[in-house]
């Protein structure tokens, strides 16, 4: 189907190409006759130029309205038309638009010669190149962050300092002008490769259209072959072979080959809907012009248009290569340097709105189907890049998360986002603010998270008892129930009735009030009258805001242990007083008399308490009270001993026997378990075996017979 509309379109250009007659303007006709030389003849043109003025198609009145035969031309009049009208007087000398590109924009220009590196910096801005007749000089202005190019002329003459030009759209008229090479307005050279049409060029099959005014179709790829044909400027064709330079044609029955350096070559633009409904018809683009993006829209239920993208990949994930206003990233103008197909890009679209705890304006962001959307959620950036921020005058209360509904008090109660939005629909999120509130289990740890904080936060009140006890604010979850902490050797302080209670502290330590999962939270600056934030204590979360921060009430065990001795560990509870976070009401530490009615160990006397079993902690006296600590850690006490007054006796043990040569060794033992050793001499007494021949006698010598110690 899309081959079918393709050369619907073509046979359509075909028809107008042969209806329609090219206007022209007879006061500043083209009257130069081209010799080949691309430079000689792109100057050759511009001069025929020199005194026309915009404001009407044959250029003999002023205007200021954009109006040139330049622009009529380029099919955008009443536009800026400096590049127009390089472009115009290219094609008017036969020059390919893979020499001197077909463009509107003086940027677009300046990026395609340095896309084929055929670009020179000018003096200006640190260029060596000196620059010749023929080159495109382009002028504006740039620094380290921007490059702007505002206008173009072609160079005509040069001497040892200066260039000499003739621009179009210079004061409304086409005039000559010069400048010399270390003026800053000249940003640098397009310079041209005027041979590139009969030795650089790689050509491709494709179709072509043809730039010189007759152009012979030859039997062979060779300027000497015989012609069979002709072609005229306009003409369109299809190349089915390529062999060198030159393409392989028909023209009506007759098969044959033209020269590609008077062709410029077209190619298909076609546009997918990627999902989409709509028309957009196919374009046919001769190479190195540009096209303005379509401005027709298509539309898919549910998501917004964006632009248009190389590939399905691309538009999955945003990334736009082209849009009709320039907007999202993307280029108004397409220059394509082969057939191209380019992609619908659509997005799910996310309004964000303040809340009802918020205010300023609504916003639109939108999320591809590929990739997560990225959401500010901190107060600052929320307030720079949404101009969102909470309805109070409080500095402490913060953004919470994106939801997707909320109650009349700003409470979240639909699907939560905070940092990302990754669902793949159209929705609208709201900004839910409030109190950062943070619970320090002081060395617990609560289930839910493993950790010895919990971090929440609370919205407005919302009126409601609940059934299950939690605060009376919004958002917000109580650490209660099985998300209680725990904490060795600990218990939780409660009320009368088992209610467990958290402290808020003032700023020096005192305790403030309590909350429990029944009651009002307190929150400093709208609970308290007379004070503020400074005069509480407060930490800093883990999204960096300031936060309230409630405590457990741990009542510590006190565990006593016998170290050595005999008895059973015996642990006791200290009772939460008020006043500060560690006060305790008076503890008394275990006296003498019971610690030696629960412990004993023989010959040693009971010696008070230690923190470390070998004596090298905190030490505390029997019957010590204690009421203020510096932690709720649990306190492990170690019975320490003092060994008895004893007069040893001794029993004596021989435990080596001493031979002729070694001391023997006598152990004396005492009953409380002391020993020492004393050494027996050697007795020096050898017992020596029987005799042995160790060397028979001879006729001529006596033998030798030796006895040995068994035990030397």
């Amino acid at each position: 189907m899309k081959i079918k509309r393709i050369v619907a379109m073509l046979l359509t250009v075909l028809t107008c190409l042969s209806i329609f007659p090219v206007a022209s303007s007879a006061a500043y006709e083209n009257t130069y006759t081209n010799t080949g030389n691309y430079a000689a003849d792109l100057i050759g043109v511009a001069k025929t130029q020199v005194g026309y003025m915009e404001g009407s198609l044959a250029g003999t009145s002023q205007g200021s309205d954009n109006c040139t035969k330049y622009g009529s031309w380029y099919g955008l009049n009443y536009n800026a038309w400096c590049a127009m009208f390089v472009s115009w007087c290219a094609n008017q000398a036969g020059i390919p638009t893979s020499v001197i590109p077909k463009h509107a924009s003086c940027d677009v220009g300046v990026n395609w010669f340095k896309s084929k590196n055929l670009w020179k910096e000018g003096a200006y801005y640190g260029g060596s190149y000196t620059p010749c007749a023929g080159d495109i000089v382009y002028f504006g202005s740039r620094s380290s962050s921007s490059f702007d190019s505002t206008h173009v002329g072609i160079i005509y003459a040069v001497d040892s300092s200066a260039i000499y030009t003739i621009e179009g759209n210079s004061s409304n008229k086409v005039v000559q002008k010069s400048y010399s090479f270390t003026n800053s307005y000249i940003l640098g050279y397009g310079v041209p490769s005027y041979n590139a049409a009969d030795t650089d060029i790689s050509y491709g099959k494709g179709f072509y259209q043809v730039t010189a005014s007759s152009l012979n179709v030859r039997a062979l790829p060779t300027t000497t072959s015989s012609s069979v044909a002709s072609l005229v400027k306009g003409d369109l064709t299809s190349v089915t072979e390529v062999s060198g330079n030159w393409g392989k044609v028909m023209v009506g029955t007759v098969s044959g080959w033209i020269h590609l350096g008077y062709c410029n070559r077209l190619y298909y633009l076609t546009f997918n809907l990627n999902g989409g409904a709509g028309t957009i018809d196919p374009m046919l683009i001769t190479d190195g012009d540009s096209v303005h993006v379509p401005t027709a829209t298509p539309t898919r239920p549910g998501m917004a248009f964006r632009g248009w993208s190389l590939s399905p990949e691309d538009a999955n994930k945003g990334i736009i290569a082209y849009h009709a206003t320039g907007a999202h990233g993307g280029n108004a103008y397409i220059t394509p340097s082969d057939n191209m197909e380019l992609y619908a890009c659509w997005a799910y679209t996310v309004t964000l709105k303040p809340g009802n705890q918020g205010q300023g304006s609504s916003c639109v962001l939108f999320k591809y189907p590929g990739v997560d959307l990225d959401l500010a959620y901190t107060n600052a950036a929320i307030k720079t890049q949404y101009s969102m921020y909470p309805n109070t005058a409080d500095s402490q209360r913060y953004f919470i998360q994106w939801n997707t509904a909320q109650n009349s008090n700003g409470k979240g109660t639909g699907t939560a986002y905070r940092t990302k939005y990754t669902a793949n629909a159209s929705t609208t999120l709201y900004a839910i603010w409030g109190y950062a509130i943070q619970y320090n289990a002081d060395g617990g740890t609560f289930p839910s998270n493993g950790s010895d904080i919990f971090l929440s936060y609370v919205c407005a009140y919302d009126g409601v008892t609940y059934s299950d006890p939690r605060t009376l604010y919004g958002n917000f979850d109580f650490p209660h129930g099985s998300n209680t902490p725990t904490k060795q050797g600990c218990r939780l302080a409660t009320f009368d009735d088992g209610t467990v209670y958290y402290l808020l502290l003032y700023a020096d330590g005192r305790i403030c009030t309590t909350e429990t999962a029944k009651q009002n939270l307190t929150i400093p600056p709208t609970s308290t009258s007379g004070l503020n934030w400074s005069h509480f204590h407060t930490t800093t979360d883990a999204n960096n805001n300031l936060a309230v921060e409630f405590f457990a009430a741990w009542e510590p065990s006190v565990t006593y242990k016998a170290n050595g001795g005999s008895g059973s560990d015996y642990s006791e509870y200290l009772t939460f007083d008020w006043g500060y976070l560690y006060k305790y009401e008076d503890y008394t530490i275990m006296t003498a008399a019971k610690a030696t009615s629960r412990f004993t160990r023989s010959g040693y006397t009971f010696n008070g308490w230690n923190t470390k079993a070998d004596g090298s902690g905190r030490s505390y006296a029997p019957g010590t009270v204690i009421n203020q600590l510096e932690s709720s850690d649990p306190i492990v006490l170690y019975a320490q001993w003092k060994a008895n007054a004893h007069t040893h006796s001794y029993t004596v043990k021989r435990t080596t026997e001493p031979t002729c040569a070694k001391a023997g060794v006598d152990t004396y033992t005492c009953s409380c378990g002391d020993s020492y050793t004393k050494s027996v001499a050697a007795t020096g007494e050898h017992v020596y075996g029987g005799w042995i021949e160790t060397t028979p006698p001879t006729t001529e010598s006596e033998g030798v017979e030796t006895r040995t110690c068994a035990t030397c």
